[in-house]
């Protein structure tokens, strides 16, 4: 097969009528652009060029090597030109995969950013509790608690998220609880990451003691933004993050149970894949993200 780029040169030479020009368009050294044509007329056993000390000439064969392969070559190059543009520019459409208790607490400020630098991507936001497999499910991005072990995804800590006890004013009014001894006949909404086998499983601290909290749970869901909504209803005790329930708590329709006491942290990752991780409109989304996770760890 010809070399493409040993073609390019001879269309650059041929519309030119030097070499020095040639050279100088291409960005390649003088004695490249001889070299590649002499290759090239070596190779399809013609002369294509006739060389003189003032100037340089098609020959018959020559002219009819531009006249068939030059606008072919030309809409080739513009292509491959029009697809590495489209893949810097931030445009097509963009997919995330996450929880839905994410979505409802960060994702509005995170696409809020995103659309600011990003106003020609659409984004497709696939809401879930299962770990979704970025591959056969066509992903771009998927965002989980706690650390992956995709050994084939790249990905990385975007933040932490603070998790406590919540439940309804009208659930604790009679009940009073000081000291996590006072949970045991308490009812609770579990998530169920949560769960050990049939039984929730919870460490919490105070930032001297810590203490393993292990009930039975009264109900169990699939996502923490359930929990929250059934806690609402005055049915019991729900572990969630913070940030989670912070609207809830502003509007009077939760309060912390034993607020000094806390659980763990809980990392939030982003998974994508290797040879997608640069892509600028996966770029500038993981960037969004980073800058909500940090502000709301300063807050």
């Amino acid at each position: 097969m010809t070399d493409l780029n040993k073609l390019r040169v001879f269309l650059e030479v041929a519309r030119t009528g030097s070499f020095s020009k040639a050279a100088d368009r291409l960005g390649i050294p003088a004695s490249r652009v001889s070299r590649n044509i002499s290759e090239l007329e070596a190779h399809l056993g013609t002369i294509l060029l006739l060389r003189t000390t003032r100037r340089v000439s098609l020959t018959e064969p020559g002219s009819q090597l531009l006249e068939m392969t030059g606008k072919s070559v030309e809409a080739l190059d513009q292509g491959i030109n029009s697809f590495l543009t489209f893949d810097r520019a931030a445009r097509g459409t963009l997919r995330v995969a996450t929880s839905v208790s994410f979505a409802m607490t960060f994702l509005p400020e995170i696409l809020f950013r995103y659309g600011e630098r990003c106003p020609d991507v659409r984004v497709d936001v696939a809401t879930t509790h299962q770990n979704v497999n970025l591959i056969s499910e066509t992903m771009d991005i998927a965002i989980r608690m706690g650390e992956p072990v995709d050994s084939n995804m790249t990905y990385r800590k975007i933040g932490q998220i603070k998790q406590g006890l919540f439940a309804a004013p009208a659930y604790c009014k009679s009940r009073e609880f000081s000291s996590p001894d006072d949970l045991y006949n308490a009812r609770f909404i579990a998530h169920r990451a949560r769960m050990n086998r049939e039984v929730l499983d919870l460490s919490l601290s105070n930032g001297r003691d810590r203490t393993s909290l292990k009930r039975v749970p009264t109900m169990i869901v699939d996502d923490p933004a359930i929990a929250e909504r059934v806690a609402i209803s005055g049915a019991g005790i729900a572990f969630l993050s913070h940030d989670l329930a912070a609207e809830s708590i502003r509007r009077g329709l939760l309060q912390p149970v034993l607020p000094q006491w806390s659980g763990p942290p809980v990392s939030v990752y982003y998974l994508v894949h290797r040879g997608t991780a640069k892509v600028t409109k996966v770029e500038e989304f993981l960037k969004s993200a980073r800058e909500v996770m940090s502000k709301r760890a300063v807050e």
